[in-house]
């Protein structure tokens, strides 16, 4: 049984880059994950008391429970834990899109296939995810869990009927048992996936602002996943927006699946 887990950064204020990213693993691999993160969590740093979560915004700007911590402790914690992601073999994706480009160049019957700039990116985890369950894993069935936003609940439950029935139809494995959402604060690997949702937020906008290369990772934690050859990172341009939008409006069932997503 695979489970994957995935964290959005960008998508409560006005940022232009848009992030969901997240983690996949086995049963066996998640059981070695959740030991390891939780004994991280009750012995986080010399003299400092067990945490009940990670987040990682909190820890970067030393708030909540990390309130008092020095950057250097902070840092240090969070390379620890992406270590306890690494030693623990899961893979990572995660699929970064501009804002203002996306919202300038898929509209109409396409937009309503597609998404807005976070809904792209929910179904670009699910597919992506899909196609490495099969071609690397043996495993039979996947489910996927998101982090509990409320209002996007609706989309992920249309995302999952849609995949689900392709699935069913082509007979595909590892077969989607289940799309759901929950609190990083009851789920430990939806941390982990905080943590590098917010390691790809910041290299996407050195991207996008500084205009770094996709694959030249300056972040020593995203190195680290690169490296072990078990991460794929998207970012979709403003070029392949344009060409994202041009290939859906080829698409032979495109009216069928736009209102498909527009049933109750």
């Amino acid at each position: 049984m695979l489970t994957a887990y995935f964290d959005d950064s960008g998508t409560h204020d006005d940022s232009n880059v848009v992030i969901i990213a997240g983690l996949s693993g086995n049963q066996h691999q998640w059981q070695a994950f959740e030991n390891a993160w939780r004994a991280k969590l009750q012995s986080p740093s010399p003299g400092k008391p067990p945490l009940s979560r990670f987040h990682m915004y909190e820890c970067h700007h030393a708030k909540g429970e990390f309130a008092g911590w020095s950057r250097t402790a902070t840092e240090f914690l969070a390379h620890e834990l992406g270590q306890i992601i690494i030693k623990n073999g899961i893979w990572a994706y995660g699929c970064a899109v501009l804002r203002k480009d996306w919202d300038a160049n898929v509209a109409g019957v396409i937009r309503q296939v597609l998404g807005d700039a976070e809904g792209f990116c929910a179904r670009q985890c699910l597919q992506m995810t899909l196609i490495w369950g099969s071609s690397f894993t043996g495993d039979s069935s996947i489910a996927f869990v998101f982090d509990n936003r409320p209002h996007r609940v609706w989309e992920l439950e249309k995302l999952y009927a849609l995949f689900k029935n392709e699935g069913e139809r082509g007979n595909k494995r590892p077969k989607l048992t289940s799309v759901s959402v929950a609190s990083s604060k009851q789920l430990l690997p939806l941390q982990g996936a905080d943590l590098l949702a917010w390691e790809f937020y910041h290299h996407a906008s050195d991207i996008f602002y500084r205009g770094a290369a996709l694959k030249d990772f300056q972040r020593p934690f995203l190195q680290a996943l690169s490296k072990s050859g078990r991460s794929r990172l998207q970012f979709a341009t403003t070029a392949d927006i344009k060409r994202i939008a041009a290939e859906a409006a080829t698409y032979p069932t495109l009216a069928e699946t736009a209102d498909f997503l527009k049933r109750d």
